[in-house]
């Protein structure tokens, strides 16, 4: 295998949030280890949901900042821009919109846009990557960035992130823009690949490699020492080893099928009565203040919100796993985790992998404790042979090696027809 078109070559990844950089580490170090330069590219958002460049100082990454590139005369661009998209936009906005979101989009979004527009041409300009590295195209920074990188002649790749939801395709249509400038699209599988196809993303963009993110974990599960890395990694969570675990995934509060806050009132019970320990993990885009907000309404003595560990290290050690979101459902079975779906106020999960055979269905507070108890004894099961076909299609290969095929990819194809 000719490793050679990566050798001393610089790799822009772009990390603007903490889970960019989480889901795009094993693929940085795979390029280390063939001898490319990557470096991470950060960048404010203006929310500040986490700070852009923390997660990256703290593993001593290599990182420049958007900022780095707009000295004085690149903010007099971003400035003059700014100022000619109001102007348009306030001349052309219809009747009666103006009022409402000149401001808000004054401060942050047209600023932002001229900004990102300026600061990644110059970075582009500068630094002559031989490839940019985006998690996914459907991002505020990440489209910008994508189309910059292809306007200059350099190649990109994206990633799945996650689920296509049928519901947000059929009305918002946005996988179809999942790759409009990326020369590559890596998908998870076969299902993933005929998803986006369907969405209208061109078939030579698409190579399905399975879950790369995940692939140090499959590496890990794999191995002989597993049972005892387990133990290490409960232990150093502060969780005891004598109690099962039972991790509940939330999806964006926004788009919880029911009552949250009750659902964890009655969940936190029954893991009391049949002596689990609890754990709640929000989703990695979840507002601070709505956090602020369940945290205050619920007995905090019952639940333990875990803040640091990442979801798919709750996933790997979790005797059982709740979710209603259908992609960290699929991970959590990918990484051999049992499934329970939530819906206490039978308002009806989009999308249910209950439908597909593959998790539990919990409506009900018996059938919680029955299924979980049944799943801990080893009394309740899925059909490991059904499991293991719907996987196949759904998770892609979890052999650890999908990081290997994108990197084979890259330098066979993207790099050398780009």
């Amino acid at each position: 295998m000719d490793d050679l078109p990566l050798k001393d070559k610089k790799v822009l990844v772009f990390a603007g949030r903490v889970h960019h950089y989480l889901r795009l580490s094993p693929l940085v170090n795979g390029i280390l280890e063939r001898g490319g330069l990557p470096l991470w590219v950060a960048a404010d958002n203006m929310i500040n949901i986490d700070p852009s460049t923390e997660y990256l100082i703290k593993q001593n990454a290599p990182h420049v900042h958007l900022l780095d590139y707009l000295g004085k005369e690149e903010m007099d661009v971003v400035h003059n821009m700014t100022r000619y998209l109001q102007g348009n936009l306030a001349r052309n906005a219809p009747d009666g919109f103006w009022g409402y979101f000149g401001p808000y989009v004054l401060s942050y979004s047209l600023r932002e846009i001229a900004e990102c527009l300026v600061g990644f041409t110059y970075m582009i300009r500068k630094e002559q990557p031989a490839l940019v590295v985006v998690l996914h195209e459907n991002n505020f920074w990440t489209k910008i960035l994508a189309a910059v990188s292809y306007y200059e002649g350099i190649p990109v790749i994206g990633f799945q992130e996650g689920l296509l939801r049928h519901r947000d395709q059929k009305t918002q249509k946005k996988q179809s823009l999942a790759a409009e400038f990326v020369n590559r699209l890596y998908v998870w599988s076969e299902s993933a690949q005929s998803a986006y196809i369907d969405a209208g993303v061109v078939q030579d963009k698409i190579l399905a490699v399975g879950m790369s993110h995940l692939d140090p974990y499959y590496q890990t599960l794999a191995g002989p020492a597993w049972g005892e890395t387990r133990k290490k990694v409960i232990t150093a969570l502060g969780l005891s080893l004598d109690a099962p675990i039972v991790t509940f995934g939330l999806p964006q509060i926004a788009r919880f099928d029911g009552d949250p806050v009750l659902t964890l009132a009655i969940l936190a019970k029954i893991m009391s009565e049949i002596r689990c320990q609890f754990l709640v993990k929000f989703h990695p885009l979840e507002q601070p203040g709505v956090i602020q907000q369940i945290k205050a309404a619920v007995i905090k003595n019952q639940i333990r919100f875990e803040e640091q560990a990442d979801t798919s290290v709750l996933m790997a050690i979790s005797n059982f796993f709740i979710t209603q979101h259908s992609t960290v459902g699929l991970e959590a079975l990918a990484l051999g985790a049992p499934v329970g779906i939530i819906d206490l106020q039978h308002v009806g999960v989009l999308e249910s992998l209950v439908d597909d055979g593959v998790a539990f269905d919990l409506s009900s507070d018996e059938q919680i404790k029955n299924t979980i108890l049944g799943v801990i004894t080893g009394k309740t099961g899925r059909d490991q042979k059904q499991l293991e076909s719907w996987l196949a299609i759904n998770a892609g290969p979890r052999d650890g090696f999908a990081v290997q095929r994108i990197l084979d990819d890259i330098t066979q194809n993207v790099l050398l027809h780009s």
